[in-house]
C-alpha cells in the first residue's frame, strides 16, 4: 500500500471561512483469486465548511456569518457532517434531512457540546463513497464485495452483506443495481479478486 499528500484546492466556507484539506490517494494490490481487507482513510472534498448558527437537538442551522443568502443546501442525501474544531472534533453524523439552511443528523448523536457564531466550531457537510464512486469500472469483472456488521463481534464472520461487480456494475445479493450503496467513513471490507490476474486499486480523495 502507498500514499502520497499534495497540496490541494482551498475548499471554501463559503465567504469566511477558508480551509486547505490534503489530499492524496491509497493503492492496493488486489491479489488474482484472494482476498483482500481493506478500509479507505480518505474522503471525498467535503461540499460545504462554515459555522453553525444555530443547534437544536439534532438539527444544526448555518445562515448569516457564512453567507448573506445562507448555506443555500440542496439536496444533501448520501452525506454526513464532520466537526472539525472544538470539544467534538472528529465526529461524524449521517445527514438525514436538511433544507436550504440546515441539516438533521441521527437522533442518538449529542450535539450539545457544538459552540455556535462567530467563534464557533468548524463543520463540513462531505458526500459518502458509494460502490460507483469508491471503486473504478475496469475492475475485474465478478469482483465481490463483502460488508459486515460493526456491531457483532467475533471471529470468522459471515459477511452481512455481499455484492458482486459484473461489466462496470454493482449489484447486491438479489442482482439488483447497487451502485448508490454507500461505504461507510473507515468501513473495513473484504474484496475478491475472482479473476487470473492482480489488480492494482488505487483509491484519491481527502486525507
Amino acid at each position: 500500500m502507498a500514499g502520497l499528500i499534495v497540496a490541494s484546492p482551498a475548499v471554501f466556507g463559503q465567504d469566511v471561512e477558508v480551509a486547505t484539506d490534503p489530499v492524496g490517494y491509497v493503492s492496493v494490490n488486489l491479489l488474482a483469486a484472494s482476498d483482500t481487507r481493506i478500509s479507505v482513510p480518505m474522503t471525498l472534498a467535503p461540499e460545504f465548511q462554515g459555522k453553525p448558527t444555530n443547534v437544536d437537538g439534532s438539527t444544526i442551522t448555518f445562515g448569516g456569518i457564512n453567507d448573506a443568502a445562507g448555506a443555500d443546501f440542496g439536496s444533501l442525501d448520501g452525506h454526513y457532517i464532520a466537526v472539525r474544531s472544538g470539544d467534538l472534533a472528529g465526529l461524524r453524523a449521517r445527514i438525514l434531512l436538511n433544507d436550504a439552511e440546515s441539516v438533521t443528523i441521527d437522533d442518538g448523536v449529542d450535539l450539545s457540546g457544538i459552540a455556535t457564531g462567530n467563534d464557533g466550531d468548524s463543520i463540513q457537510v462531505i458526500p459518502y463513497w458509494t460502490l460507483a464512486t469508491l471503486f473504478p469500472e475496469d475492475l475485474p469483472n465478478e469482483t465481490q464485495l463483502f460488508v459486515f456488521d460493526r456491531d457483532e463481534a467475533g471471529v470468522n464472520l459471515a459477511p452481512s452483506e455481499t455484492f458482486t461487480f459484473f461489466e462496470g456494475q454493482w449489484f447486491d445479493g438479489l442482482f439488483e443495481p447497487a451502485d448508490d450503496t454507500v461505504v461507510r467513513v473507515d468501513e473495513s471490507v473484504i474484496l475478491r479478486d475472482s479473476s487470473g490476474d492482480d489488480f492494482n486499486l488505487v483509491v484519491a480523495g481527502s486525507v
